[in-house]
């Protein structure tokens, strides 16, 4: 008797300890950030920085840097797609996966989905940047919303990218058009 309470002791002590790491992971607390020109609305981690209309960008949010000078690498930015003649979310979808290996040929593309029930389709690819020979993932995420087009661009290193896709794809998820 003694040995089966002190096995369920240690089975109860593991899920603990599981339920601890596992909200360490995915409990990340997330803001809802309403555009004040009120095309959209969509929650990001708490702890990042957030900066609407950041250069030709819908916005920009990064994670926090841990020292001064360290690279923003995982981020997120929504941009407008202009330049389309794309009618329907395939089409959208289709062209910026095409585009983008006209405009990199180091595109290498890593994998795609078509979440059930939503208003978007990914894809991931991994590419060099011209400017710095930096390897970088990006998940690209294409929408397509009352005749128009938009991307929501995820950046992450090669060795953050696993951890960083759990909360890309959730400000995918959370991203509403009005």
């Amino acid at each position: 008797m003694l040995m089966i309470l002190q096995a369920n002791k240690m089975v109860g002590l593991c899920l603990v300890s599981c339920f601890v790491l596992a909200s360490n992971a995915f409990g990340q607390q997330y803001q809802l950030y309403k555009d004040p020109g009120k095309r959209f609305e969509v929650s990001i981690p708490e702890t990042w920085t957030f900066m609407p209309n950041y250069k030709k960008t819908m916005f920009l949010a990064y994670r926090p840097v841990n020292y001064k000078g360290e690279s923003k690498i995982e981020n997120v930015a929504l941009s407008e797609i202009d330049d389309t003649d794309a009618h329907d979310l395939n089409a959208v979808y289709n062209t910026s996966r095409f585009s983008l290996k006209l405009r990199d040929s180091t595109a290498v593309f890593m994998e795609e989905g078509k979440p059930a029930k939503s208003n978007y389709y990914w894809y991931a690819s991994s590419h060099t940047q011209a400017k710095t020979k930096e390897t970088i993932r990006s998940l690209s995420v294409i929408y397509y919303v009352k005749n128009k087009a938009y991307v929501l661009q995820c950046t992450a290193s090669p060795g953050s990218y696993e951890h960083y896709k759990t909360i890309f794809l959730k400000i995918a998820a959370s991203l509403k058009f009005k």
